[in-house]
């Protein structure tokens, strides 16, 4: 069995390539041509949704118009969150994503912070379209952007590429092999999502694989735990490749299950199987601390959580300098891999716990399929790169000390 295991991960590693150069050249095809939007230049019969908040009137325009371009990270576009899976394909062919920053945003930050916004979200999320207030700004903001993307295209209708409908079929069939060789049961639950909840397919697919790789593959090895979480991530990533996933038109159910899952099947496998028998003074700071980290694990995932204006600079910064941001759940994780727990019953719970996050979060980011498929790659072995930069560090501080106490 461990030998048939063993080729069958070469076999995910070799589709998870072909994967990877395939979807890699959609996502280039789709990265070349944006366009500027402005509401004096559309024509009538188009609209730019910014600030409509009540449902009604969000479905009246799109009924009422042909073109429809929604700001991101807008009450429309939380709107459009709501009701975008139970919208006909007829309704969705009229709406476009369109990446806006608020007049008041421009007033606080600098040019290069908000370039760096909309090549962001050019680059990243493949939003293809750009519109900028009426500003004291907005003709440097121009010049600068189309020095870095080049020319822009002055039209609505950017052709969008896609191609590709028998690769969801093989990275299913891939996903399903994988949970049947693991776990039957897990196979028997993710083939009911496929018929009955198409949309939750991913995220179970993604909670079932995380299971695998932390319990029954990786033994806590954060090297395995690494390969098999981009592995499995790509077949998710590819059973989900279709042009409304890949354009925000239809969202995925259930994130919140692959964040939330393993930590949670964790936290009760350990108080059902390990016995309390004493309580520490320094229980009391874990249990705070942890508590501290679960409120904040659990608010900042989302698109509109709460973050700071310096978290925002800092993002800006590395997003500038290493393309891909390593995400900070998984900087975070490596800390618990790297130490050894505190030796109490609550410390020890604290401390897999955080391990769990590796996976989750590796496997979470393959879940965005509007990002560029070589990002998610990207961004987890930054993540990775630097957690081992900084253990080489501290291990040559504490050499360095021994050496001079020595001394």
């Amino acid at each position: 069995m461990k030998k048939f295991k063993k080729i069958f991960l070469y076999i995910n590693i070799i589709f998870s390539i072909i994967f990877t150069i395939f979807i890699s050249y959609y996502d280039f095809k789709n990265t070349q041509d944006y366009s500027f939007i402005n509401k004096e230049v559309i024509e009538k019969n188009s609209i730019i949704m910014i600030k409509v908040d009540n449902q009604k009137e969000f479905l009246e325009n799109i009924k009422n118009y042909d073109h429809i371009f929604i700001a991101e990270f807008s009450p429309s576009d939380e709107v459009f969150l709501k009701v975008k899976n139970s919208l006909t394909d007829e309704f969705l062919k009229k709406i476009k994503y369109v990446h806006y920053i608020k007049p008041e945003e421009l007033d606080k930050y600098s040019n290069d912070i908000v370039v760096r916004r909309f090549i962001r979200a050019f680059e990243e999320r493949k939003i293809q379209y750009f519109y900028i207030p009426d500003h004291e700004k907005k003709a440097s903001l121009v010049e600068n952007i189309e020095k870095y993307l080049g020319e822009p295209a002055y039209y609505k209708d950017i052709e969008q590429s896609y191609s590709g409908e028998y690769l969801k079929y093989i990275s299913n069939i891939l996903i399903s092999a994988n949970l049947l060789i693991y776990m039957p049961i897990f196979f028997m639950l993710y083939f009911v999502s496929l018929l009955f909840f198409y949309n939750w397919s991913f995220t179970i697919a993604g909670l079932f694989l995380s299971y695998i790789i932390f319990f029954k593959i990786s033994n806590k090895n954060v090297l395995k735990i690494v390969l098999y979480s981009i592995i499995f991530g790509i077949l998710i990533y590819a059973s989900g490749f279709d042009f409304n996933f890949i354009f925000k038109l239809n969202t995925i159910r259930g994130v919140k299950i692959v964040l939330l899952g393993l930590p949670f099947f964790i936290f009760i496998k350990y108080l059902y199987s390990k016995k309390f028998d004493k309580f520490y003074k320094s229980d009391i700071i874990i249990l705070i601390i942890g508590l501290l980290g679960v409120f904040l694990y659990l608010i900042r995932s989302n698109n509109w959580g709460f973050v700071l204006d310096i978290e925002r600079q800092i993002r800006d910064f590395l997003d500038q300098y290493l393309i891909a941001r390593p995400r900070t759940k998984e900087l975070i994780s490596y800390f618990f891999f790297f130490t050894k727990p505190f030796d109490t019953y609550f410390g020890k719970l604290i401390w897999i716990l955080g391990k769990s996050i590796l996976p989750v979060s590796i496997i979470n980011t393959f879940l965005h399929f509007h990002t560029p498929i070589y990002l998610g790659i990207l961004r987890t072995v930054n993540a990775f790169l630097i957690a081992l930069i900084i253990l080489v560090f501290i291990i040559m501080i504490k050499k360095l000390i021994y050496f001079r106490g020595k001394s």
